[in-house]
C-alpha cells in the first residue's frame, strides 16, 4: 500500500478578520483626513461678508422679497454653505428655476414653502440687488 503524506493545513484567516486588519487602517486614515487628528479642535471661523446682507437689502429691496430672503435664503446664502447670491443682478428664470427644482445642494421649494408671489417678489429683489 502506497503512503500518503499529509500536508499541513494552512491557516486561513476568515474573511471578516481580513476585512477588518486591511480597513481599519483606512478608516483611520479617512478620519484624521476628515476631521483632523485627535485634539485638533478648532472649528473653523464662521465667512464674513462684511455688511450684513439682509440689513443692506432692505435699504434697497421690495419688503416682500427681503422678508421672504430673510426667511429661506439668507441662512445658507449669507453664512457660506450656499453661494452670495446678491448683488449679482441674477436673472429672474435662473432664481426661479433653482428654487423650483433645486440644485447640487439646495433644496427645492414647494409651492406650499414659497408661493409663486414670494418667489416672484425674491427674484425681482435678486435681479436688482446689482
Amino acid at each position: 500500500m502506497k503512503e500518503t503524506r499529509l500536508r499541513p493545513a494552512r491557516r486561513r484567516l476568515p474573511m471578516a478578520r481580513t476585512l477588518a486588519l486591511i480597513g481599519t487602517p483606512a478608516w483611520a486614515a479617512a478620519g484624521l483626513v476628515l476631521f483632523g487628528a485627535p485634539g485638533n479642535s478648532q472649528v473653523p471661523a464662521p465667512v464674513d461678508r462684511g455688511v450684513p446682507v439682509v440689513s443692506a437689502l432692505v435699504r434697497t429691496g421690495d419688503p416682500v422679497g427681503v422678508q421672504v430672503y430673510a426667511r429661506t435664503c439668507a441662512y445658507c446664502h449669507d453664512h457660506g454653505v450656499g453661494p452670495a447670491i446678491t448683488h449679482r443682478g441674477l436673472d429672474r428664470a435662473v432664481v426661479r428655476l433653482m428654487v423650483r427644482h433645486g440644485g447640487l445642494a439646495m433644496p427645492a421649494f414647494r409651492p406650499t414653502e414659497i408661493s409663486d408671489a414670494e418667489l416672484a417678489a425674491v427674484s425681482a429683489m435678486l435681479e436688482q440687488s446689482k
